[in-house]
């Protein structure tokens, strides 16, 4: 519809014009206000999309409209006179050339009210609740070609991923939706903005919050607790949470607490996992090692005891069960890594040896500057000949992703990221077996469909995407200990939230766009037609997912080439 004009419009002409920031500019770009003090004062927030009042100031002939030239568009003149951008600058509106812009004529309607300070009151189909990075320095797309590339859409956090996203809606919608984008310069932008003041102010059939930050444990940032309270505080106004999760699911995933949770399920494969308090570690920091590790002894015993157990009926133990204290020697061997929630990317992991190296990683972990973590988490390491990750979309698995990180360096740290392809996968990590190749990603699917039920424990509704990470170590090399007639052992390393890097995959972030989109509109059936909300939008949707999914036909092939090299393998 951008290439076809309708009507044309004469100079003076009361108009509504559909207003998008620029995207070539957005971290300057400015957004129109209710009032300064919105524009002033931290948190900025204002109208970033949607309808504003303007005047035509140039005659316009529909018929010589040309979308590729700008000099055909309509000029107008907008009439509200508070814009701000989200560094608190002021827009010069004295200068009227400021105000003026050419847009497309599908972004024009006729208005009968010619006050510049009346809200356009006709409804849009969504109302977006946009909380978003407005800090002196720009967040980075980190969309380089290279193994962790976020793909062309970028880094979440970044103003790239943003325009990415709203420039899909307004494919799919056109100029039928409106944001409301609130930027955060700190925890304490979060910790004072009221959304019960603005959420009067979504006037749309359906509303949904995004949330384009990270909550971290790092102090003058974005703190966990004040952003999970903004959260909060919308959901309790009315407005879902759809990017990336609901609160509570978000807080779940973002903080790694369901490591420890699941550690004990037998058909869950989660590696031993144990948390130790910041005040044992401050207070003796190779003590609360050796405390870990003999829990993490006692806990290895429990799970085989468990799985021993898993195949009938147990008997029901009146006493406590027995367990075997690990030798200093034992203690010494022992591998794992020492994590903290609420961080991404591997920035705070650490491998260690022994109670020593432990210690000096909690230590490490603990004492960064302005960290407040409470606790740190400790799991066994998993020697894996390389990760396998799977995107779910809408709960059906569409792709696997294989990488590894080479090293460890002397801190500790995992470093030399590298991505594959299936065939180097197989001949480089796996001796040249599809079929223990094959197996795992059987054995994946299997597990994601298992940990898709446990989601479903944790919220009602599947997050539109998710990533599961798994560990994948082929029999016979080190690692612990395997089962009988096993070729490969699978070990879930990380649920991943809702965009998380799609590391290369070139289908990836347009995938993930739509489903976030789409489940934008699950809210409720607003029972206007078209809408992405009724029930043939969303089933339609869904089949397209379906045939767009990339696991059935892999399978499909590696089980033909498992065929054809059984002999071998054998």
């Amino acid at each position: 519809n951008n290439h076809v004009a309708k009507k044309s419009f004469s100079t003076g002409d009361q108009v509504e014009v559909f207003y998008r920031m620029p995207e070539q500019d957005a971290y300057n770009g400015y957004f129109p206000v209710q009032n300064n003090a919105a524009g002033l004062y931290g948190p900025r927030y204002g109208k970033t999309e949607g309808w504003q009042q303007a005047v035509v100031i140039a005659d316009f002939n529909h018929k010589s409209f040309d979308a590729k030239n700008k000099d055909t568009w309509v000029l107008v003149r907008y009439t509200h006179l508070d814009w701000f951008n989200r560094r608190g600058v002021k827009l010069n509106t004295a200068d009227v050339r400021n105000l003026e812009e050419e847009v497309l004529p599908c972004n024009v309607r006729a208005t009968t009210d010619t006050d510049p300070n009346v809200v356009c009151v006709q409804k849009p189909t969504i109302s977006f609740l946009v909380v978003r990075w407005g800090g002196k320095i720009e967040c980075q797309p980190y969309n380089d070609p290279g193994p962790g590339s976020w793909g062309h859409t970028g880094s979440v956090v970044s103003d790239t991923f943003i325009g990415s996203f709203f420039n899909m809606v307004y494919y799919h919608l056109g100029p039928n939706f409106e944001v409301l984008s609130v930027f955060i310069q700190s925890s304490q932008d979060l910790a004072s903005f009221s959304t019960g003041l603005v959420a009067p102010q979504l006037i749309g059939r359906h509303l949904c919050g995004m949330y384009f930050l990270y909550p971290v444990m790092f102090q003058d940032v974005s703190e966990e607790q004040p952003l999970f309270h903004f959260m909060q505080q919308a959901e309790a106004a009315g407005i879902p949470t759809r990017f990336p999760h609901p609160s509570h699911l978000y807080r779940l995933l973002a903080s790694k607490n369901w490591c420890a949770h699941m550690c004990l399920s037998v058909d869950k494969s989660v590696p031993v996992t144990t948390k130790v308090n910041r005040g044992a570690i401050a207070r003796n920091p190779l003590k609360a090692a050796e405390t870990a590790l003999r829990a993490m002894f006692m806990l290895h015993q429990e799970k085989k005891r468990l799985a021993q157990g898993a195949g009938g009926q147990e008997a029901i133990e009146l006493d406590v069960p027995q367990y075997i204290e690990p030798t200093a020697h034992q203690l010494e061997i022992m591998e794992g890594v020492v994590k903290m929630g609420f961080s991404w990317e591997a920035v705070d992991v650490r491998a260690f040896k022994g109670p020593a190296q432990l210690a000096h990683a909690c230590k490490s972990l603990t004492e960064q500057a302005g960290c407040y973590t409470e606790h740190v988490i400790v799991q066994e390491r998993i020697h894996a000949n390389c990760e396998f990750r799977m995107y779910v979309i809408n709960g059906v698995p569409c792709k696997i992703i294989y990488t590894k990180f080479s090293t460890t360096n002397h801190e500790g740290r995992f470093e030399s990221f590298q991505r594959f392809e299936r065939e180097p996968v197989v001949k480089q990590w796996f001796r040249g077996s599809y079929k223990a190749v094959t197996q795992a990603e059987l054995r994946i699917r299997d597990q994601t469909n298992r940990w898709l039920a446990w989601l479903r424990t944790e919220c009602p509704e599947l997050p539109p995407v998710v990533r599961f990470d798994y560990f994948v170590r082929q029999m016979g090399l080190p690692g612990g200990v395997l089962r009988v007639g096993d070729d490969c052992v699978v070990t879930i390393g990380e649920i991943t939230e809702c965009g998380a890097s799609t590391l290369g995959w070139r289908d990836g972030p347009d995938m993930v766009l739509k489903a976030v989109l789409m489940s934008a509109f699950t809210d409720h059936a607003c029972g206007s037609e078209p809408c992405l909300c009724s029930a043939d939008q969303q089933r339609d949707y869904l089949s397209q997912v379906r045939k767009e999914r990339r696991l059935t036909n892999i399978v499909k092939d590696n089980e033909v080439g498992a065929k054809s090299q059984s002999d071998t393998d054998k």
